[in-house]
């Protein structure tokens, strides 16, 4: 592993915005795995690299912003906007191809995939983070067509994470914030801004399914299509209704229509 490929992993381990979430690297937050690295910094010298590669950048990067990926990657369809900023970074380690956009609204902006799954809709995606907050989705994360944007600055960080194996349905939304402030008008002061949402490993989010502020969903556990997540949602659960409430415990999901009770036993222990 060379020093560059070390150097992106720590800018992972060490970003503000994951200090309160689970460890990426831990069971079930895979980090990305780049065997033959390329590094492009996001300057003018680099665009035709880059557009070779699927990335197209719009508009001004700042200093210091960069992508990392491995040589191995397929073409990717994906546009990003840094808007001036400085020390944004797109971390990707090899995986299926994805398309969409990524949106950097501030300095040190990180995305990471620690590698998309292959689906038949393939994966796109829309993304946008404000300064010093953080993206990660895990190893074998599938997402027709969703929406996903992180509020936060630096005194603030905040993150938004996928575990390994998760299954996101078209028009799926989420916001780790209701986009405006809730004020007490006792004290006039702010009472709820911001916060971070994590997504077990293996969790399954149904079509149009949305996520409105912070919020833990548990490792394997079911959102309804149309459901609306504003608390957190236990372990293996079915969650539905607006707002999203337990329908079922003892419950989780597989890619397979039909597997084995071995196969069953298999994805358990891996919860």
């Amino acid at each position: 592993m060379t020093v560059l490929v070390l150097q992106a992993l720590m800018r992972i381990r060490c970003h503000p915005a994951f200090a309160a979430v689970p460890a990426i690297g831990s069971p079930g937050y895979a980090m990305p795995r780049i065997d033959r690295p390329l590094i492009v910094p996001a300057e003018p010298q680099n665009l035709q690299l880059l557009r070779e590669r699927g990335i197209a950048i719009e508009g001004a990067a700042g200093d210091a912003c960069l992508i990392v990926m491995d040589e191995a990657m397929p073409r990717l369809d994906l546009t990003l906007r840094f808007h001036g900023h400085d020390d944004c970074a797109v971390i990707l380690g090899i995986g299926d191809s994805f398309a969409g956009r990524l949106e950097f609204n501030g300095p040190h902006g990180l995305f990471v995939s620690a590698g998309f799954g292959a689906s038949a809709s393939g994966t796109r995606l829309a993304v946008i983070l404000d300064t010093a907050c953080a993206v990660f989705f895990g190893s074998g994360v599938t997402a027709t067509d969703s929406f996903w944007q992180v509020e936060g600055d630096a005194a603030a960080p905040r993150a938004v994470m996928l575990g390994d194996d998760a299954m996101v349905g078209r028009a799926v939304a989420c916001t780790n914030s209701e986009g405006h402030a809730m004020i007490d008008i006792s004290t006039l002061t702010v009472v709820h801004g911001p916060g971070d949402v994590v997504l077990g490993p293996h969790c399954r989010l149904g079509d149009g399914a949305r996520i409105a502020g912070p919020a833990k969903i548990g490792a394997g556990s079911i959102i309804a299509p149309g459901a609306i997540v504003t608390e957190d949602v236990p372990d293996t659960v079915l969650a539905g209704g607006v707002p999203a409430r337990t329908l079922r415990q003892g419950v989780t999901w597989d890619r397979r229509r039909r597997p084995s009770a071995e196969e069953v036993r298999a994805l358990l222990d891996r919860l």
